[in-house]
């Protein structure tokens, strides 16, 4: 921390160290700079970057009106793990037949499974029927708030993320 200074002693003192000089926050008043070799700049911001862009994938879940508790419950554990690892979770509710005549029960079915992930994830809308199906969007709490309930934590040698292995849970039945 140099302080506020004219541009030329700025320029002065880079070529006096051999760095270059960056500015950092050109919107700033006054603007921003540091006193860095450039390529160090860019990798330091690469590596920021690499970090971000982890691409969030949206894993949906289907589930049935009449589901049994423990079916629900292997679903709502499958679908916990997927939000502790940052992936974004459909649930996805699906009428058939005779099953439309009452959709309380897949309201009920739904509301379940919401209230057992609420602890990881917060709901994107209120859970809407559309044609044959209700449909709900779970989006992961921030990384420090995120608690597993329903799985065991993973061990240290055990942080990669599993959850794109196919365990042909949400095959057509």
């Amino acid at each position: 921390m140099l302080g506020v200074m004219q541009t030329a002693k700025a320029l002065e003192l880079a070529r006096e160290f051999g760095v270059d000089l960056i500015e950092i926050a050109a919107t700033a008043t006054p603007p921003v700079c540091k006193l860095m070799e450039y390529g160090k700049y860019l990798y330091e911001e690469a590596k920021k970057h690499k970090h971000q862009k982890t691409a969030t994938k949206v894993k949906e879940i289907k589930l049935r009106p009449r589901i049994d508790v423990h079916d629900l419950f292997i679903k709502v554990r499958r679908a916990e793990n997927f939000l502790y690892h940052g992936h974004k979770v459909k649930l996805l509710l699906q009428y058939r037949y005779r099953e439309l005549e009452h959709p309380e029960i897949g309201l009920e079915t739904m509301k379940r499974a919401i209230e057992a992930l609420i602890h990881i994830a917060t709901r994107d809308n209120e859970p809407k029927r559309s044609g044959r199906a209700i449909v709900v969007g779970m989006t992961p709490l921030q990384a420090n708030r995120r608690k597993l309930i329903h799985n065991a934590e993973p061990a240290e040698d055990d942080g990669e993320d599993d959850s794109a292995v196919d365990n042909g849970e949400n095959d057509p039945e």
